[in-house]
């Protein structure tokens, strides 16, 4: 009787599971650190108790042991002028602004109001905003006879404005594009 000898073919299933494995661990990894970038990402940004805003966070003065003896500007009226501002009143209905008056003292800039800008709306607090823009408290005084775009551009021309925006320059535009006109003015 003849032997017949079996053959089996092992050519290319043994590689291609070789190569699924390494495939799955590779994407194992890629996962895995990932996982652990985006936790340490967010143990880190629970460390800062300031929200994203230029405005918060910070230690007081006398934790630093430091004494502040400026005299700030009367902002009993600051409210009042901006409501009655031709930019407050064009906002869009979901446009929002922050606007912060500020001081130095012995090396540290000092807070001394902000105001979060809604369509024809202002109020003393903090919150997120798409811009945020803060002067110097010596502006306050210019409210009452300028209009704030003037006091923004003297601001931004002596080095003293600063400007922040949670939204890219596209977002801007298309958010505030009916505040085109203001668009030199907010810096978008």
């Amino acid at each position: 009787m003849e032997e017949v000898q079996q053959v089996q073919y092992v050519g290319e299933a043994p590689k291609r599971r070789a190569w699924l494995w390494v495939l799955v661990i590779f994407l194992i990894l890629v996962i895995i650190l990932v996982a652990g970038g985006l936790g340490f990402y967010l143990y880190l940004d629970s460390k800062f108790e300031d929200e994203g805003s230029v405005f918060g966070g910070g230690q007081t003065l006398a934790q630093l042991g430091i004494t502040d003896n400026y005299v700030a500007p009367d902002f009993s009226n600051v409210i009042s002028y901006l409501e009655e501002k031709p930019l407050v009143k064009d906002l869009p209905s979901d446009g929002i602004i922050s606007l912060g008056f500020y001081h130095f003292t012995q090396g540290y800039r000092i807070w001394d109001k902000v105001y979060y800008i809604t369509k024809g709306k202002v109020e003393e607090k903090q919150g997120d905003a798409d811009m945020e823009i803060f002067m110097g408290s010596d502006y306050v005084s210019k409210l009452e006879t300028n209009t704030i775009c003037d006091i923004i551009s003297e601001a931004r021309g002596a080095g003293e404005l600063g400007q922040n925006s949670r939204i890219s320059n596209a977002q801007l535009l298309v958010k505030y594009n009916s505040m085109i006109s203001y668009r030199d003015c907010l810096g978008f």
